[in-house]
């Protein structure tokens, strides 16, 4: 089995379920659920992974708190080996979730607290432990989340992970500062697999039209674009072949939270089982359906049976 290795975020997320655009406007409100949990996209793509039997580790940035304790406690408890970068001048990140009726979500976060403040030399000392050594698959969960791991720093990362026969993930959010795909064009010509959700690719890109978006990032380097379209599922693209891989039909979106980074964390299994692109996409959207059906970033339980199941419901086609 492959050892996997995710770079990024760690938190602790409070949860507020369902949630109105009024909620403002009241001095009391009731809410149909409130909970405190991890989360993160790093937290959150480990988990996934730890739950579903891979070897595992999370390099993340922490501060010294209680928040951080609970993080530690979460990865001791679903088997996540952490080299945690501790800052005791920080806090650790708590961010508030507020999630709606329909299960789309909204995050606060602390300007300057973990979240923002991994940076290069907080990752550079672990590339000679034997956790990097012995890592075949290191994903970058969080580009654009942390302002001091810049570009260049990222594009220099990448370049390391590839010199030293990585496979090379990457993972995002919604770009910070009006970046182009121009702007990360060294750190994409590094990545073997790029995993944007729509509205994050559009924003990159400037076009609307998925297959232009994909080859937008194809064009600078990326080996397969995972294109999550949502209730559509994902487009699947490579050099020379398109495909559409279709959600599982028929499921209740109760919370979205956390969804993209199951899907990653599951395509990165099946790289580690080393399945085909079309296998490992067809296991992703099967267990990110699980993850929406159940409240919090990282609360699914994935049974295997159950993801085998819904992997039979999910078509592959040619991209129109």
């Amino acid at each position: 089995m492959k050892n996997c290795l995710i770079i990024g975020g760690a938190v602790i997320d409070v949860s507020i379920s369902c949630i109105t655009p009024d909620i403002f406007a009241q001095h009391s409100i009731p809410v149909d659920d409130v909970r405190i949990g991890t989360g993160g996209d790093a937290l959150n793509e480990a988990t996934v992974l730890a739950r579903l039997g891979y070897n595992v580790s999370l390099l993340t940035k922490l501060g010294r708190d209680s928040a951080a304790d609970m993080i530690r406690a979460h990865c001791e408890q679903v088997g996540i080996r952490l080299l945690d970068c501790v800052d005791p001048t920080i806090s650790t990140s708590v961010n508030i979730v507020g999630v709606t009726e329909d299960g789309e979500r909204s995050f606060i976060t602390v300007r300057d607290s973990s979240l923002r403040k991994l940076s290069y030399a907080d990752i550079e000392p672990f590339l000679s432990s034997d956790v990097y050594v012995n890592a075949d698959i290191i994903c970058l969960a969080s580009l654009f989340v942390s302002p001091a791991l810049t570009h260049d720093d990222c594009a220099k990362l990448f370049r390391r992970f590839k010199a030293d026969g990585k496979i090379v993930c990457c993972d995002t959010t919604r770009r910070k500062n009006n970046e182009s795909v121009e702007d990360i064009a060294e750190i994409l010509s590094n990545v073997d697999y790029f995993f944007p959700n729509l509205e994050e690719a559009e924003l990159l890109t400037g076009t609307l039209s998925p297959a232009d978006i994909t080859n937008r990032f194809l064009e600078k380097g990326v080996g397969t674009v995972l294109l999550k379209l949502g209730k559509r599922g994902c487009l699947l693209a490579e050099h020379d072949r398109k495909r559409l891989v279709s959600a599982v039909p028929s499921i209740n979106c109760i919370d979205s939270t956390g969804a993209g980074d199951t899907f990653a964390a599951a395509f990165i299994s099946g790289l580690a089982d080393g399945l085909t692109n079309d296998r490992c996409a067809v296991r992703a959207n099967a267990t990110a359906s699980c993850c929406i059906e159940t409240r919090g970033a990282n609360n699914a339980v994935f049974d295997r049976d159950t993801i085998i199941k819904r992997e039979t419901t999910i078509t592959v086609t040619d991209w129109e």
